[in-house]
């Protein structure tokens, strides 16, 4: 068996312009599936670039599958592992955004429960996930108030309804109404198409 020292594809991130790809030489099969997965040759750059308004999890699974195709098909690529990175969360001006910190997944945090015996650790924990500048309840209120203004950009009844719903459930998670009795229904309504 020999190693290739250099992929047929490389996938990167530009600093300007997001997702890029560049391959190895000029085979026709090459810019056939990065065309088909709708990256654009640039000449100017020599790369080829995904859409620059191409949402992240869009671009991610992009990349994802086609790097399947030509690994398919016996060929070698290589990913830079900060494609995985989404953009920074816009926030208003005036506003610093929230930086994240490493281990601050609530998948982590509760990993860590399991492990700890003195109840002043588990507070010390449970401080990290209500913390109000990196906590990770933050992100699920972020979350979740995202994807109710989405469901109210829809001008629909039901986008209306699973709006409400979904800034009900934000208002149950935030740490300053963790005292609050009310619960969201249970009679959700279908999502919009």
């Amino acid at each position: 068996m020999t190693l290739q020292l250099e992929p047929d594809v490389a996938f990167g991130m530009h600093p300007d312009y997001g997702v890029a790809a560049a391959i190895a030489d000029a085979r026709p099969f090459l810019d056939e599936v990065l065309r088909k997965h709708h990256f654009r040759y640039s000449e100017y750059l020599d790369v080829y670039l995904l859409a620059d308004n191409t949402p992240h999890n869009a671009a991610v699974r992009t990349v994802a599958r086609a790097t399947r195709e030509f690994q398919d098909t016996g060929l070698s690529v290589a990913a830079d592992p900060r494609i995985m990175i989404p953009p920074p969360i816009p926030t208003p001006d005036g506003v610093p955004a929230r930086a994240t910190r490493p281990g601050q997944s609530l998948t982590s945090l509760t990993g860590e429960l399991h492990e700890l015996r003195r109840a002043a650790d588990v507070s010390e924990v449970l401080g990290e996930i209500l913390n109000e500048h990196y906590g990770v309840v933050l992100d699920l209120e972020e979350f979740i108030d995202t994807a109710a203004a989405w469901c109210e950009r829809l001008d629909t009844p039901n986008g209306h309804e699973l709006g409400l719903h979904l800034r009900n459930i934000a208002h149950i998670t935030s740490p300053s109404s963790a005292t609050s009795s009310s619960a969201p229904s249970s009679n959700w309504p279908s999502c919009p198409t």
